[in-house]
């Protein structure tokens, strides 16, 4: 007598999300209220130096969008919305985050492209936090511009 087996993954149990302490500090939605991104060989140009500034009284002329929202889940996902002056969406990026110790966040974006950013931040209470990154934010190629964010949590 031959008797078959089968299986489906979907009857497998799934394993439990790591568990980083400190993230429930983060769950909530968050809405930026300072950023100053330091560009250096700005737009790729050698030895140049540019700083952007935009804080919440001069957000949409600075940056011409709405404070960035971003929210954050208990299972370690993300989501940002981008959104125009008039309240549209421009964007969206969602993907994933992990903790490192009390002031490493990786932000691992998945949508629209994939990209690892590595924050160092602090909070400062209960409703705001600040980070600090590496990034490429004038798109030259190069991860050489320093950004500095404040953000609030405006919901929980």
């Amino acid at each position: 007598m031959l008797a078959v087996l089968v299986l489906s993954c979907a009857d497998q149990p799934k394993a439990a999300p790591k568990k980083y302490p400190g993230a429930e500090m983060l769950v909530g939605t968050w809405q930026s209220e300072e950023l100053t991104v330091r560009l250096h060989s700005a737009y790729g140009i050698a030895d140049s130096f540019a700083e952007v500034q935009a804080k919440r009284n001069n957000w949409v002329a600075v940056m011409g969008l709405l404070p960035i929202e971003t929210t954050f889940n208990m299972d370690y996902t993300y989501s940002a919305v981008y959104r125009e002056p008039d309240g549209s969406i421009r964007s969206e990026t969602s993907g994933y985050f992990e903790m490192f110790g009390q002031d490493s966040l990786l932000i691992h974006r998945l949508v629209p492209s994939k990209e690892t950013i590595r924050h160092s931040w602090v909070q400062k209470n209960d409703s705001v936090y600040g980070f600090s990154s590496l990034v490429d934010y004038d798109r030259d190629g190069q991860v050489d511009d320093e950004l500095f964010a404040i953000n609030k949590r405006i919901r929980r």
